[in-house]
């Protein structure tokens, strides 16, 4: 009796290796996981660290602001829905670490603190630095 011609076995690989080329299978994994991510939205992307984060309602827009204390050396306003940076306030000479903020008079205050030993006091209505404070004690505007 003849056998029958074998049927040739696909190759084979290492234990716990895929067959496919690298390439292929990081393209499948990539794929996967930005499946997985759809529905998360889109990160918010920053040029340097946030430091501090304050989200807060937008009296002048529909979408909620986070305010982000910076390492590089400023304090942003980014729009939560658009992700788009809406003012930058610079001034201070080093990573912002801190964020308040205060109404008073009807002007909206934003109180930020810095590792250069300053807090700067901004007017958020105008956009510019009302007040600046020193470590030392001596004030600049």
């Amino acid at each position: 009796m003849r056998r029958p011609p074998a049927v040739p076995s696909p190759p084979r690989s290492a234990p716990g290796r895929s067959p496919l080329p690298l390439s292929r299978n990081r393209s499948a994994e990539r794929a996967a996981r930005a499946h997985l991510l759809a529905d998360r939205g889109n990160p918010i992307k920053l040029a340097s660290k946030p430091l501090r984060v304050v989200v807060r309602d937008s009296k002048a827009s529909d979408e909620p602001d986070a305010w982000v204390a910076e390492s590089g050396f400023f304090v942003r306003r980014v729009g939560l829905e658009s992700g788009k940076t809406k003012q930058l306030y610079r001034g201070h000479g080093g990573p912002v670490t801190s964020l308040a903020f205060h109404s008073s008079n009807g002007r909206e205050l934003l109180v930020s603190g810095s590792w250069d030993k300053s807090f700067r006091v901004w007017d958020t209505q105008v956009r510019r630095s009302a007040f600046c404070l020193l470590s030392q004690g001596a004030a600049q505007s």
